[in-house]
């Protein structure tokens, strides 16, 4: 959807990579590894977002491996090789930054709103918790917590469809409805974890079957 609008889905890929990371700094092949993109078509689209304010560039000191096959000239012996390499950051002063912000949220939660509907439809599902890159708590155990019966194929196919259409990395956990009413009764550790960080319940139907 989003792909017309902004004339290519590298472009939007990397949109959403710098506005869900304001403050981290990216090297052009860092991004081309994260979007598995050839680094030309990441370099133009780069090119295309400096132009527009909403990226900008610095040049960041970095640690050359000792056995990179470009040596620093006059360096000491012993001394770890340092140069400065060109990396992007978001903008601090795009003018557009918070209309594409609020457009980029807008999307995420029509993509995740149709991402919950495609898990309900894959099985049974009785319990279904979103947390971690949901709601901003990375440390989380998981992303999300799936308790019924779905088969773990449909359950991939759909997570893989999301990460590539949003370009994050989904961790998920299924488990048998009887095997989470266990582990819930004898306080499990891996659902104390989870329960710690910042969650939201999509679905439960338990409630209503006692």
């Amino acid at each position: 959807m989003l792909e017309h609008l902004f004339g290519s889905k590298t472009r939007l890929k990397l949109l959403r990579i710098f506005f869900d990371h304001p403050n981290d700094h990216f090297f052009v092949r860092e991004l081309a590894r994260k979007l598995n993109t050839q680094i030309n078509a990441v370099r133009r689209e780069l090119d295309h977002l400096s132009a527009a304010h909403i990226i900008a560039e610095s040049k960041l000191p970095v640690a050359v491996p000792e056995n990179s096959t470009r040596r620093a000239r006059g360096r000491t012996r012993g001394t770890t090789p340092v140069e400065r390499r060109r990396f992007y950051h978001l903008s601090d002063s795009g003018l557009l930054n918070p209309e594409l912000q609020s457009l980029l949220l807008k999307a995420q939660l029509f993509g995740e709103e149709r991402l919950v509907n495609d898990l309900k439809k894959a099985g049974t599902v009785d319990y279904l918790v979103m947390t971690g890159v949901f709601v901003s708590a990375p440390e989380a155990v998981t992303d999300i917590l799936l308790v019924g019966s779905a088969p773990r194929k449909a359950i991939d196919k759909i997570i893989t469809h999301f990460e590539k259409e949003y370009g994050r990395e989904v961790r998920y956990t299924l488990m048998a409805t009887k095997e989470f009413l266990y582990r819930r009764d004898i306080a499990d550790k891996f659902l104390n974890d989870l329960m710690e960080h910042k969650y939201v319940v999509v679905c439960d139907t338990l409630n209503r079957k006692k």
